[in-house]
């Protein structure tokens, strides 16, 4: 682009906001605590994936790679699903396709 004979250029950016978990990977905490685990923590775990998965297909997405090592355990240890690089959701698949 040029602005009265000053070239001129438009820059864009991304900007990528992640939430702070640090417990990290759940598969970390599984590995750590192995035997030592309890019902409860494994219950609460499970409930919380289940939540989530229903939230995603509320929403039309698939995640596509869901496994412990894409999710996170934040301090107050919420479940966080990550790591969406393969996942596909209508809006992403009809503007490629279309």
């Amino acid at each position: 682009m040029d602005l009265n004979g000053i070239n001129s250029f438009i820059v864009r950016r991304t900007c990528i906001v992640l939430e702070y978990c640090p417990f990290g990977e759940m598969v970390r905490i599984l590995l750590s605590l192995q035997n030592n685990i309890s019902e409860g923590i494994v219950l609460n775990f499970f409930k919380q994936m289940v939540k989530g998965m229903l939230h995603l297909k509320s929403k039309e997405a698939h995640h596509l790679d869901l496994k412990p090592d894409n999710i996170f355990v934040s301090d107050d240890f919420t479940l966080k699903i990550a790591d969406f690089g393969f996942g596909d959701h209508p809006s992403i698949v009809n503007k490629v396709k279309g």
